[in-house]
């Protein structure tokens, strides 16, 4: 218990002397683990989305694979990427092994599985609802995925969360192709298993207290930035999968009748007149980019 409280005393004066070191340590941190979840969520998001409105002969295995690969051991993961980097290996001119570029790599090939298994699992539900629909307006691909890809952004967020949380606590990778190389590639887990192994615990604690703090405002961070709903306002994102043309006012109506199903109070909306649906904001999605409606 005594080094519990000690953790929590060398945290909280670690931070208010800002201490050099640790500030250093923590945007090592957060250079590396946001790096690495920004570039694995550009790979893992549209290859889930791919994976959901696309069937293919080898699908099923991919997706297997995928899931498999959620459970990868990161000590493994870093092995590899040691011999791929290291002098004799086939990467070894360029010299990445013991600097941040390495741990970035290594955390991306552990990110990219969750976060794309977790995100396949929310975009193939969405698919088939969003199925007849898309396929009567015959829209692309690349617009059926990016339609997935937006209304589903909640639970991708959740999916990103979970590639930040996961990256944020390797060490077995981390320290393994980066070396804990103070001031190279020290970051806060190595830290912590750094000064657990000299036995100094209280600091090890209050490392460990400012990687839980840091992951939490990381969290409430993404969130506060990416919410969709700003005084009690609804955006409808029409144009996202409809590309200027005569299928556009076939879009406003199908999203008019969704609405409607989902709302009975905007119904009388749908007459004509002044205060019909020509008038509405609505209709003007088929000239604008969003359209905004009070939620009922």
């Amino acid at each position: 218990m005594a080094d519990l409280w000690g953790g929590l005393v060398q945290a909280f004066w670690l931070i208010v002397t800002f201490d050099a070191d640790l500030f250093e340590i923590t945007l090592r941190s957060l250079y590396v683990t946001l790096t690495a979840l920004v570039i694995a969520c550009l790979i893992a998001l549209p290859l889930a989305s791919l994976l959901a409105v696309k069937r293919f002969r080898w699908r099923r295995t991919v997706i297997g694979v995928l899931n498999a690969l959620m459970g990868l051991p990161p000590v493994v993961v870093g092995l590899i990427v040691y011999v791929l980097l290291s002098r004799s290996g086939p990467f070894g001119v360029f010299g990445l092994l013991f600097t941040p570029t390495a741990m970035i790599i290594a955390q991306v090939i552990i990110i990219v599985p969750l976060v794309a298994s977790i995100a396949h699992q929310s975009l193939r539900e969405l698919w088939t609802d969003y199925h007849d629909l898309l396929i009567s307006l015959n829209v692309t691909q690349a617009q059926k995925m990016r339609t997935l890809l937006w209304d589903a952004r909640r639970a991708l967020l959740t999916a990103a969360l979970a590639g930040c949380g996961r990256g944020s606590g390797e060490v077995g990778a981390i320290m393994i192709v980066g070396g804990n190389i103070d001031h190279a590639t020290r970051v806060l887990t190595t830290a912590i298993a750094l000064e657990t192994g000299r036995g100094d615990f209280a600091l090890a604690l209050g490392l460990g207290f400012v990687l839980i703090a840091l992951a939490v405002a990381v969290n409430l961070m993404i969130h506060g930035l990416s919410r969709t709903e700003v005084e009690g306002r609804w955006r409808v994102p029409c144009s996202l999968f409809v590309s200027p043309g005569p299928n556009r006012p076939a879009a406003a109506m199908f999203w008019w009748a969704q609405l409607i199903w989902s709302f009975p109070a905007l119904a009388p909306l749908w007459s004509p007149g002044p205060t019909g649906l020509a008038k509405h904001p609505f209709w003007r999605c088929c000239t604008a980019r969003t359209v905004s409606t009070k939620a009922a």
